[in-house]
């Protein structure tokens, strides 16, 4: 996408997502410590519910490892707070959108005022380099971009 021009919300493009790998790191033993590999976020989504009916559903949750494979082997992998289906419904790429967002300076979360995400962001080495690989990143691959994502 050309400088400064950005897609609009929900708006799907570039490079394609060729499979994620899902692992439960914490819940029952039995559980735990299995591969999962999908090839799209519906598909994860649909793995996570299902993981979902043993995890916590008070305050507590469940951490699941992923792994984001795309078409052109570029990978992106983080945890995911897997609660109880009836306390949060499964949203892997909500996750992703968020956490890329959030250090490309977009999305401030509900726990921080303005001034204290604007203060995180001054304080981490190399700010600028972080966003710009952030917003190059939600710009370049299949990632839904939010402009402020609740």
């Amino acid at each position: 996408m050309p400088d400064g021009q950005r897609r609009r919300e929900g708006e799907r493009h570039g490079i394609q997502v060729k499979n994620i790998w899902i692992n439960r790191a914490e819940g029952f033993s039995d559980e735990c410590g299995i591969d999962h590999i999908v090839s799209d976020f519906n598909e994860a989504d649909a793995m996570l519910a299902q993981m979902s009916q043993s995890a916590p559903d008070d305050f507590g949750y469940n951490k699941v490892d992923f792994r984001i494979t795309f078409e052109d082997d570029n990978t992106y992998e983080g945890t995911y707070d897997l609660k109880h289906y009836s306390v949060e419904l499964p949203d892997l790429e909500g996750h992703v959108a968020r956490e890329l967002n959030f250090y490309a300076g977009n999305y401030c979360p509900d726990h921080m005022t303005v001034e204290q995400y604007r203060d995180f962001l001054t304080s981490l080495d190399g700010n600028m380099d972080i966003q710009k690989r952030m917003l190059r990143f939600l710009d370049d691959y299949e990632i839904t971009n939010y402009s402020r994502i609740s």
